[in-house]
């Protein structure tokens, strides 16, 4: 009986097992990495400063100091402006005018006065805000470097010496009836006085397009 051969099966089952093993080990060629990338900020820091000692008897023709300053303490060039309000409140609590009208010719008065620095037309510079509010700003026409600082915009505030206030008697002046004279509550007399500033500080390349201002800052 001849015998059969398994040599060609086993020859092909070989083959077959090549192939899969060398399919198996195909693959693409792939490569990964990152970049990490740092961006630091400048600093930006301004520092304000005032000389203020708030007066419990402030009388017509009396002066208080009052100076106000700005500081770079930054890295970064910075424009300045400045406003102010001013408001007067009598002791009835009832709003005062900032100007008093007086007889005769209706004469108008100040009842408080800005005292500005002698370097005020040289180092400032008033415009009207654009966009029709009231305001007037006070631009510092130097743009502040670091650790560079503005002049006062002003260095005191007057009770001007030329306020009245209207004045009430009673009694007849004698012993028994002594003449009390008295001040009204709506005067100025016993009135509180609030000056208020508002500063403003922009990175100086931004100053134009932000403030919508035709100062030139230099």
């Amino acid at each position: 009986m001849e015998k059969k051969s398994n040599k060609k099966p086993l020859i092909a089952l070989l083959i077959v097992a090549l192939v899969g093993f060398v399919g198996g080990t195909w693959a693409y060629f792939t490569s990964q990495t990152s970049f990490e990338n740092k961006f630091k900020t400048a600093d930006y820091k301004v520092e304000y400063s005032e000389d203020f000692t708030s007066p419990e008897d402030w009388l017509p023709g009396t002066t208080t100091d009052k100076t106000l300053t700005v500081k770079n303490d930054g890295e970064v060039d910075v424009a300045v402006r400045v406003r102010f309000e001013e408001k007067w409140t009598a002791k009835n609590k009832s709003s005062l005018p900032l100007e008093q009208t007086q007889e005769p010719g209706s004469k108008k008065v100040e009842a408080a006065v800005m005292n500005f620095h002698p370097s005020y037309e040289e180092k400032w510079e008033s415009e009207k805000e654009a966009d029709g509010n009231e305001y007037t700003w006070y631009y510092y026409k130097t743009r502040l470097g670091n650790n560079e600082s503005t002049e006062t915009l002003i260095d005191s505030v007057t009770f001007n010496k030329d306020i009245q206030a209207e004045v009430t008697c009673t009694g007849a002046g004698t012993t028994l009836d002594p003449k009390v004279c008295t001040t009204g509550e709506d005067s100025y007399a016993g009135a509180e006085y609030v000056l208020t500033f508002y500063i403003e500080t922009i990175q100086y390349d931004a100053y134009k397009e932000t403030w919508k201002t035709s100062v030139e800052i230099a």
